[in-house]
């Protein structure tokens, strides 16, 4: 990749491109993010508005991180909420026209020192049980699987999936 990438801290001037990211890398037709999700709900909708992407900042049990190219455009996002022995890792993104460039993997490498600081024991995230391709990229990563299933509550209409849907837990040891 020619362009650098740099991992911070974002600032409340970060979160609407961020939500414009978000939606990007999972509400999208982009034949490039092969982290879509919109082909498992019945309407068409964002991932994430603006006042929930504020909300999650203005708590302070969380972390949220950009993912920034040399030209200043936010292409990644992750959350991670402090928990008493682990980090969990929510709201990652990279956008549809930015995945596979090692992006994701600089955010998960980040979360891991951040973790390490806070001497955390565990990474733990939570994936749709039928994203085969994501739950192989996260064990790739060292994740696995705990046995733990979470069924998958739709809170608004655009969250109502086409069929019912799980999440499995996985956790990364530190």
């Amino acid at each position: 990749m020619k362009d650098e990438i740099s991992i911070s801290n974002v600032s409340k001037e970060d979160l609407t491109s961020l939500v414009e990211v978000i939606n990007d890398a999972y509400r999208t037709d982009n034949p490039n993010a092969w982290t879509t999700e919109a082909h498992l709900f019945q309407k068409d909708g964002i991932r994430m508005a603006l006042p929930e992407l504020e909300e999650a900042f203005a708590n302070p049990n969380n972390i949220i991180l950009k993912a920034v190219l040399s030209d200043s455009i936010n292409v990644g996002t992750v959350s991670l909420t402090k928990k008493e022995n682990e980090l969990y890792l929510g709201t990652f993104a990279v956008s549809g026209n930015h995945q596979g460039l090692g992006i994701g993997k600089k955010l998960i490498q980040k979360a891991i020192e951040i973790a390490k600081d806070l001497d955390k024991s565990f990474i733990t995230i939570t994936v749709i049980s039928t994203r085969e391709e994501l739950i192989s990229w996260y064990k790739k990563l060292g994740f696995a699987p705990t046995g733990k299933i979470i069924p998958f509550e739709e809170d608004r209409p655009e969250h109502m999936p086409r069929e019912p849907l799980n999440f499995i837990e996985m956790q990364l040891a530190l």
